[in-house]
């Protein structure tokens, strides 16, 4: 089989990049997305756009409804989505164990593990008592104002987090933690306790703990010592993260 010129890998590599950067234009906050909006998003003529959204609705990467002239993420995004998540060590083991959290105590229950400077939730069930019309899988969160995120720093020495995330942070709330003094202490005491806390740290009205696992460096990648004679969310050896 003939290799293709590195004029034509060159070509191919920028339609690549095009097309998932379209891709990328469709967030939670902005689910829908018209032509004329991708084009002035990426900056890429409407003629371009047009073509490129063409052959991603071919393949079933977005679809369009005909009604409202809108574009969405297609099935085969939620198909490769499902592939990447079942592969996950941590959510095989999990889910199952965050799924009967949520159905004991009737509230959320989310798992997370660290993906650079944010958490990327892996698994997320509600509960009777804390119904949501929607899904926290694939979102992401700050590690400094959530309970999650401090219980994945909790691993982590002082410089480790200076470099990971800085020393100051953005605030989301009056009692978001703001500079690495700050989140040092209170990273002390959620080794101490064995569990992480968020109090309005995010969004008003918002709580969560979090436990934290002496044998798992991002959710429940490892069985928790007491090899399931406890339950997780007592157990005094786990370190993955519940709401």
């Amino acid at each position: 089989m003939p290799r293709p010129s590195t004029r034509e890998v060159g070509g191919g590599t920028q339609s690549v990049e095009r097309a998932l950067s379209l891709l990328q234009a469709f967030t939670a906050e902005s689910p829908e997305r018209r032509i004329s909006e991708l084009a002035q998003l990426s900056g890429l003529g409407q003629s371009t756009v047009s073509r490129l959204v063409g052959t991603l609705e071919a393949l079933g990467f977005v679809t369009h409804d005909e009604r409202s002239g809108l574009y969405r993420l297609g099935p085969t995004v939620v198909g490769l989505a499902g592939v990447a998540l079942n592969q996950s060590p941590v959510h095989r083991q999990a889910r199952s164990l965050a799924q009967e959290l949520a159905g004991e105590l009737g509230l959320g229950a989310n798992v997370a593990e660290r993906h650079g400077d944010a958490l990327f939730y892996l698994c997320h069930f509600e509960g009777r008592l804390a119904p949501r019309a929607y899904t926290m899988i694939g979102s992401k969160g700050p590690l400094h104002a959530t309970a999650m995120g401090k219980a994945l720093l909790s691993d982590l020495g002082t410089d480790d987090i200076e470099a990971l995330i800085g020393a100051a942070y953005p605030a989301y709330t009056p009692r978001t933690i703001r500079d690495l003094q700050a989140l040092t202490a209170e990273l002390d005491e959620v080794r101490t306790r064995g569990y992480a806390t968020e109090v309005e740290e995010l969004a008003f009205g918002g709580r969560a703990w979090r436990l934290r696992c002496a044998t798992a460096r991002a959710g429940w990648s490892r069985r928790c010592r007491c090899r399931g004679r406890c339950r997780p969310w007592t157990c005094p050896t786990a370190r993955t993260s519940w709401r």
